[in-house]
């Protein structure tokens, strides 16, 4: 069976560092797994805008819509989903730090006809 292909969409309203941080981890530790970023910029204005134009030139698979004003959270989310090319959808929060064979584990599960999604549980976070 062929690798599925995955969007994972980020919306993104300033909140550069943590932006930054998530996107490093998903290049860092997706491996093995056909995927695609789409960021949704809600018209942020600490330079997380340039740095995301600047990432997009680095990365082919990383798409960035760029709104002109604050959509929201649901509609930003629906703009990412508009445009994405994967089977699956995977909506993440920038300021997610992913491990190592995150996205693995969750497409594991969805080979079960049953499931129709899946979403992770983080039991374990310590102070």
């Amino acid at each position: 069976m062929a690798v599925p292909k995955v969007s994972i969409i980020i919306l993104t309203y300033n909140n550069l560092d943590y932006t930054r941080q998530c996107l490093e981890s998903i290049f860092q530790k997706t491996e093995d797994v056909r995927y695609e970023i789409i960021l949704v910029d809600n018209n942020s204005a600490d330079g997380t805008r340039v740095y995301l134009k600047n990432l997009a030139s680095e990365h082919t698979n990383l798409q960035v819509i760029l709104n002109t004003n604050n959509e929201g959270f649901a509609r930003g989310n629906n703009q990412g989903a508009a445009a994405a090319e994967g089977e699956y959808l995977v909506f993440l929060n920038n300021d997610v730090v992913v491990t190592r064979g995150w996205l693995r584990g969750l497409l594991r599960h969805v080979d079960d006809p049953n499931v129709g999604l899946v979403g992770p549980v983080t039991d374990s976070a310590r102070k």
